[in-house]
C-alpha cells in the first residue's frame, strides 16, 4: 500500500513539474502564462516569417528581370521594375517592424518583454 502512495507521489510530484515548466518556458519565450497567447503567438510569427520569406523570392525575381531588361535594352521597363522594387522593399521593410514588434511583445497586448 505505501509503494502505490509513494508511485501516486512521485507522479503526481513529476507531472507538476512539467506543468510549471511547460508555464515558465511560455512565459520566458512568449511573455505570458498563457497556452492559447502563446500559441496564437508562434502561428504569428511562423505565418509572417513565410510572408517574409515569400517577399524576398519576389524580390530576388525582380531583381534578375530588372538585369534582363537591361540586357535586352528595355530601359523604360527596366525602371518601371525598379520602382516597383523599391515599393517591394518598403513592403519587406514594414514586414520587418512587425516582426519586431511581435518578438519584442509590442504588438498590442502591452507586454515589453524581450521574449524571442
Amino acid at each position: 500500500m505505501t509503494t502505490t502512495r509513494t508511485l501516486k507521489l512521485v507522479l503526481v510530484c513529476v507531472g507538476l513539474f512539467i506543468l510549471v515548466s511547460v508555464f515558465l518556458a511560455c512565459r520566458y519565450y512568449f511573455g505570458t502564462y498563457s497556452l492559447f497567447e502563446a500559441a496564437e503567438i508562434y502561428n504569428t510569427l511562423i505565418s509572417l516569417d513565410k510572408k517574409y520569406k515569400a517577399l524576398f523570392v519576389k524580390r530576388e525575381n525582380l531583381r534578375y528581370h530588372i538585369g534582363s531588361a537591361e540586357a535586352r535594352g528595355e530601359h523604360q521597363q527596366a525602371l518601371q521594375m525598379a520602382r516597383d522594387l523599391e515599393a517591394l522593399d518598403d513592403d519587406i521593410d514594414a514586414m520587418e517592424a512587425e516582426i519586431r514588434l511581435w518578438k519584442t511583445g509590442a504588438h498590442g497586448r502591452g507586454k515589453k518583454e524581450h521574449f524571442l
